[in-house]
């Protein structure tokens, strides 16, 4: 494994020779079967865009039907560890290469919940045999080494499958034997942030069941997916703007009940209420009855997410990570979200109250607009015009796109320093 980020004085620490040679053997046994997933993803993704059904797997409904729970919960974390603070490289974080190095410092400073990058993600600054090593690995693995308690706690977003949460299982059951410390000692909160997790939830916590202690639902990843999932699928599954979506919204909350449910017979600690609902039956339609919400885009609505989408960007790219807009916690996800809604609306050509049509004309003067009232605050800063310029190219490239991009954060992180 070489390095290849620029040098940093603060990296000495963190990149030790035993650091890397731990993170080099995570992508000698896992980084091929990380390929094969990523390729799995895609088939799914293929059989959903030609009209396959999504539904509960039956080759896995015996996880599901079957008496289990997870292992017993440290008392430590017994109902607390959604309090505990957040180190989160996947959403809140700007990657560049010093705020991952300092990333990783902070993680030694105590209790903290790690949320390492998705497993879709390059890190460009480490290279395993003249490619980029593989993100998720490289932030786990320094976690995981540095670790001055035995234990740890992860939060694993955007998994797919319960194929994904086992090579997690392996992972850490792996990293336990090499790093010479007790076996299911490194706790996971397991996020539900992808459409795909939402009907595999007992299969995820029981491939993690030594390790899992929460379970969780990341809202603004879950609303991404669905468009991402169902992005070819028409109207039947385009979105509304974002202030009609909330946790009241039917299949919102037959998401929620259907994690609360899990959550409970499965024996896990968290914000839920463990014996709440055990006995609740929710169906895939529930879980996709997008349609329960009405397809509602308001002129404001439309401007105030490309607004959202391009302020995000900016800041990310300049390094800023989370921030508030208008009152309201925003990070990468929620960048996500609006760009794809973008996308989505613009496609289906879906009618504003009062009956214009979003299309790509109309989008674009918004976005020029909006770049237009960011511009004098962003001329003051060093670089920000060229910061600027790059998140309104990146937003246009991702919403005038013919074939829907992934993720917004693979072309972003690479123009990052």
């Amino acid at each position: 494994m070489r390095v290849v980020g620029p040098a940093l004085e603060a990296a000495g620490d963190v990149l030790t020779p035993a650091a890397l040679a731990f993170v080099a053997d995570l992508h000698d046994r896992f980084a091929l079967r990380r390929e094969h997933l990523l390729a799995e993803r895609q088939r799914r993704q293929d059989m959903v865009s030609v009209g396959e059904p999504m539904d509960f797997l039956p080759e896995t409904a015996a996880v599901r039907t079957e008496d289990w729970q997870v292992a017993p919960i440290p008392g430590e974390l017994a109902g607390s560890w959604s309090a505990a603070p957040v180190i989160d490289l996947s959403d809140s974080i700007s990657p560049s290469w010093p705020h991952l190095i300092a990333a990783q410092r902070r993680a030694w400073t105590g209790p903290v919940r790690f949320r390492p990058r998705g497993l879709h993600l390059p890190e460009k600054h480490l290279t395993v045999d003249g490619d980029p090593a593989v993100a998720a690995l490289v932030d786990v693995g320094l976690y995981l080494v540095h670790q001055r308690d035995p234990a740890g706690l992860l939060s694993l977003p955007l998994i797919e499958s319960h194929l994904e949460a086992r090579l997690w299982a392996d992972l850490l059951e792996y990293a336990a034997t090499a790093l010479e410390r007790p076996a299911g000692a490194v706790k996971v909160i397991v996020s539900v942030d992808t459409v795909w997790a939402a009907f595999e939830m007992d299969e995820l916590l029981f491939e993690l069941r030594e390790h899992a202690v929460g379970l969780e639902l990341g809202l603004c990843n879950y609303l991404f997916s669905m468009v991402k999932t169902f992005r070819g699928a028409g109207t039947e599954y385009v979105l509304p703007e974002r202030s009609r979506l909330d946790a009241s919204a039917p299949f919102l909350q037959a998401c929620s009940d259907l994690l609360a449910a899990t959550a409970g017979r499965r024996g896990l600690a968290g914000p839920v209420d463990p014996g709440a609902a055990v006995d609740t039956v929710i169906s895939g339609k529930d879980l996709l009855d997008i349609r329960s919400v009405p397809l509602v885009v308001t002129a404001q609505g439309l401007r105030d997410t490309i607004a959202t989408a391009l302020e995000i960007l900016v800041n990310w790219l300049a390094g800023t990570g989370a921030m508030t807009i208008a009152d309201r916690p925003v990070d990468l996800a929620t960048a996500e979200l609006c760009r794809s809604q973008l996308w989505q609306w613009q496609r289906n050509r879906v009618a504003l109250e009062g009956g214009r049509r979003i299309t790509g004309y109309l989008i674009v003067d918004e976005l020029d607009a909006a770049t237009e009232r960011l511009a004098d605050r962003w001329a003051e800063r060093p670089g920000g015009r060229e910061l600027l310029a790059g998140a309104r190219n990146l937003l246009y490239d991702a919403i005038s796109a013919v074939r829907f991009t992934g993720f917004i954060a693979v072309p972003a992180y690479e123009s990052m320093p």
